[in-house]
Parts: structure tokens; C-alpha cells; sequence
């Protein structure tokens, strides 16, 4: 079929680049799903994506779906994915409208595409896996403590719950204590962590 896409996958240091070129529409949607999934992104998570647009002929709402998935994919397995496209191209206008938060952000030169990953690297992409697994401690956390919560009876030993918790949960905290305030405005703050 004229215009069927194709991908060619290339590794580069921490990067994974996949050229495509042809046409993303309804016709060669199914057959850009399949060049994508079958890039060598699919395997060990590299450190960034680059998809290559710049020969890619036409674009439709349907095609860029098919980024759009393929980028929700990636960012699900803490992958960023970024795009290489010719500035105001219809390409570029596409997924402008289809991606107006540039979830995928765009650039014009491969080469800075590319060179983020040396910034993402130092600004904190690394962070960002570390943050998902503090939270995933975080909400074991919290799982505990509601469950601790349905079995306690009275509010005094609740309250101390929810403060031993968020002990816990914040680190270095001086000073943990719940405050409550009473329908006439006033405050009073029945439990709390010993002062340092």
C-alpha cells in the first residue's frame, strides 16, 4: 500500500530513536501501532524516546492517536517520549491540536531532542521514580492506617493513630499534632507529638 508507514529503530546512549516516515492515517493506523510497539522501546525502559516525524507525509487525528497512546504507554513505565517535527508543518499543526499540552514535548533539531536527556537526567527524571516510590510507601502507609482506624473505638486513640501515621509518613517533622476546630470558631488541639 502507497504511503504505509515505516519505523526505523536506532539506539543511542540512553536513548531510544525511531524514525518513521509515510503516512499515520485510519488506512496505516493499525500497521504505525505495530512499528512503534515494535521498536526496542518495548524492552528495558530506556531513559528517553525520540520519535523522528520530519518524513512522515501525513498526519490525521487518527495517526496521532496512535502517538498519543504510544507516548501514555511509555510515560506508564516512567519513559518520556519526545518528538522531532518540522515547525508548522501540518504535522506539527496536528499534533498541536490533538497534544495542546505537548505532553510529548516537541522539537525542531534532533539533536536537541535528543540532548535533554543529559538535562532530564540532572533536573530530576531520576527523581521522578524515586517520588513514585516513596508515594507507593505513602499509600501502604495510609492503607494501614484506615484499617487501624475501622477497628479503633474511641476518638482519643484514632487521633493518636493518625498522628504515630503522619510521623511516619513526615520525615523530620519537630512537632506532629491535630487541631480541631469547635462550630463557635474556637481551637483546641487535643493530641500531639511530644515537644523536642
Amino acid at each position: 500500500m502507497a504511503g504505509r508507514p515505516a519505523a526505523e529503530h536506532l539506539v543511542l546512549r540512553e536513548a531510544v530513536v525511531v524514525h518513521l516516515n509515510g503516512e499515520l492515517t485510519e488506512q496505516t493506523a493499525t500497521a504505525a501501532a505495530e512499528s512503534l510497539q515494535g521498536s526496542p522501546a518495548a524492552r528495558p525502559a530506556p531513559g528517553l524516546l525520540v520519535v523522528d516525524l520530519r518524513e512522515v507525509v501525513a498526519l490525521t487525528s487518527v495517526g496521532a492517536g496512535v502517538l498519543l497512546d504510544f507516548g501514555r504507554a511509555a510515560a506508564a513505565r516512567d519513559v518520556p517520549v519526545h518528538l522531532v517535527v518540522e515547525p508548522g508543518s501540518v504535522v506539527a499543526q496536528v499534533m498541536d491540536v490533538a497534544d495542546p499540552r505537548r505532553t510529548m514535548p516537541r522539537f525542531a533539531v534532533f539533536g536537541e531532542a535528543l540532548a535533554s536527556l543529559t538535562t532530564m537526567r540532572t533536573v530530576g527524571e531520576l527523581g521522578r521514580r524515586q517520588d513514585r516510590e516513596d508515594l507507593g510507601v505513602l499509600v501502604e502507609q495510609f492503607d494501614k492506617l484506615a484499617r487501624t482506624l475501622l477497628d479503633t473505638t474511641c476518638l482519643s486513640a484514632a487521633l493518636r493513630q493518625v498522628i504515630d501515621a503522619a510521623t511516619l509518613a513526615v520525615h523530620g517533622a519537630d512537632l506532629v499534632s491535630v487541631t480541631l476546630r469547635a462550630p463557635g470558631g474556637e481551637l483546641s488541639t487535643p493530641v500531639e507529638t511530644e515537644r523536642p
